[in-house]
């Protein structure tokens, strides 16, 4: 039997954070309900495509089989489902994959959708935000950065055949990113 998996870079964690953060705000349901309200379609196949992206949130945002769901409310998906309903009776030609998802999606709407937890909490959360945005973190990506840059104007400059601005350039990346120079 194998362990638990490895925690996921900092990174990873805070971007599942942000889609968490998303996919859970007011905003994203109510948005979404006006354009599958809407009886008209601004852009083409934009019920399907909100159908879609409302049915991969409400998979996202369920717990996994061995979590308990969070203990806060979730998301306030009321208006998206009148809006699903409303598009579903709205007569319209709605192709059979799209109006079976959509009915799908309307049931799993109207019971009271369980939330997996927060991907970063407490102490997790802060730490991943320091690893990310902390002076130190900045300082090595705004190393990285200069590197890669002057790096590539010595490479313009060898190519236009200038020798001595290219060795400056070079120089010059080293002094400035020097400490984030890449393995490879």
């Amino acid at each position: 039997r194998r362990g638990a998996p490895p925690p996921p870079p900092p990174r990873q964690s805070h971007l599942h954070q942000q889609i968490w953060l998303c996919l859970r705000s007011r905003g994203f349901w109510a948005n979404f309900a006006k354009i599958i309200g809407d009886p008209a379609e601004k852009f083409p196949n934009s019920h399907q495509h909100s159908v879609q992206l409302l049915a991969g949130a409400v998979g996202w945002l369920k717990p996994e089989e061995e979590d308990l769901p969070e203990a806060v409310p979730p998301p306030d998906v009321s208006e998206a489902a009148e809006a699903l309903q409303a598009y579903l009776d709205s007569g319209a030609s709605i192709q059979p994959d799209v109006r079976s998802g959509s009915e799908y999606l309307l049931g799993e709407l109207q019971e009271v959708p369980r939330s997996r937890a927060a991907p970063l909490q407490g102490a997790e959360l802060r730490e991943s935000q320091e690893c990310i945005f902390g002076a130190k973190a900045v300082d090595r990506e705004d190393r990285a950065h200069a590197w890669q840059a002057l790096r590539r104007l010595g490479n313009e400059a060898v190519k236009a055949g200038l020798v001595w601005p290219a060795e400056a350039s070079y120089s010059l990346a080293l002094a400035e990113g020097g400490a984030a120079v890449p393995d490879t």
